[in-house]
């Protein structure tokens, strides 16, 4: 991991230790926080005993990878649920826990300041073990010798298929980011592309190098990182092609990823991307789950929205989980 994500998984822990220990003190000190309790509530001390399991809960959960979204926003909704104990010690000014008038009322922004940390939190992702480190090229080299390559549909992507079918000229020079045994690769050399295959998995280009000694077609072979592509081949393609890269990279290295393609592409190219899984709610993975907004937020300075569309031409495994995004490279 690099520095700044064990900044972020130090934040993890204390939130983690934070949270716990708070929710402890629920049962063992539970007059602490019946004193804020706002009149107008019932049932007085259940609720304090209620907060206090959920904050526990979640405090164990935040530190798990594949709960750690669901338990970031369990805690911004409990923030909000207790915010009004916090809103009642200001209006008496502090009164209720005989505290200053500064302290009570300056605690309230503080509880934006939480729930803004669980919301950034919500999507940290962290692997230690190599092993089952998704970033080195072993993890996938494994997968592949394996055969453990559920992503693999087989055959050409139809999405990909129908545009070429439809294009009326040719694309030009085309990266395939972790393309994998290549099947969309062969595809788009069919159409007379200059096409560049990535991929650090050396067994997958194995497998792609054998498919294309059997096949008429012309491919340049890129056994590398993809983050590494910058160093040789800035501004060197027309278009970029994305299908099953983007949701098996650490979801920290998104920005990094979108940072990357445009720096490859040519002035006006093409990012033509075919994003899954729209459909999952857990950040277990990979695959790991995709969200438009976040997309949208990491390209809206660097790339123009050409196409955003949900595609009848998906395989029926993945009908209605992926999404064509065609972007076009300002600048």
């Amino acid at each position: 991991m690099k520095i700044q994500d064990y900044f972020k998984f130090l934040s993890i822990i204390l939130s983690s230790i934070f949270y716990i220990n708070v929710g402890i003190k629920h049962f063992t000190e539970p007059q602490w926080f019946l004193q804020i309790m706002p009149p107008y509530l019932p049932f007085h001390l259940e609720l304090v005993y209620i907060s206090g399991l959920f904050e526990i809960l979640l405090g164990i959960f935040i530190l798990f990878n594949f709960t750690r979204y669901h338990a970031c926003m369990g805690l911004i909704l409990l923030l909000v649920l207790v915010f009004p104990a916090n809103i009642y010690l200001a209006q008496t000014n502090g009164k209720a826990m005989d505290i200053s008038p500064v302290i009570a009322w300056g605690r309230l922004p503080f509880q934006l300041v939480f729930i803004g940390i669980a919301y950034l939190q919500r999507d940290f992702v962290f692997i230690f073990n190599k092993k089952y480190d998704i970033g080195l090229s072993s993890f996938w080299n494994d997968k592949y010798i394996n055969e453990k390559t559920k992503w693999d549909i087989g055959g050409a992507t139809p999405i990909l298929t129908n545009y070429l079918k439809n294009k009326k000229t040719e694309i030009g020079k085309v990266c395939v980011l972790g393309c994998g045994n290549g099947h969309d690769v062969i595809e788009l050399s069919r159409y007379n592309n200059e096409v560049y295959a990535v991929d650090f998995s050396k067994r997958a280009m194995q497998n792609l190098e054998n498919k294309l000694s059997d096949s008429n077609v012309k491919v340049q072979l890129i056994i590398e990182d993809i983050f590494n592509l910058d160093q040789n081949y800035s501004n060197s393609f027309d278009m970029v092609f994305e299908y099953t890269c983007y949701c098996a990279i650490n979801p920290n290295q998104r920005k990094r990823y979108f940072d990357l393609v445009h720096k490859i592409l040519r002035k006006d190219g093409i990012l033509f991307g075919i994003f899954i899984p729209f459909d999952k709610k857990t950040n277990d993975g990979p695959p790991f789950k995709v969200n438009l907004n976040e997309i949208k937020s990491y390209t809206k300075n660097k790339f123009e929205v050409i196409e955003n569309y949900i595609s009848k031409l998906s395989i029926p495994q993945r009908r209605n989980r992926e999404r064509v995004i065609i972007f076009k490279k300002k600048g």
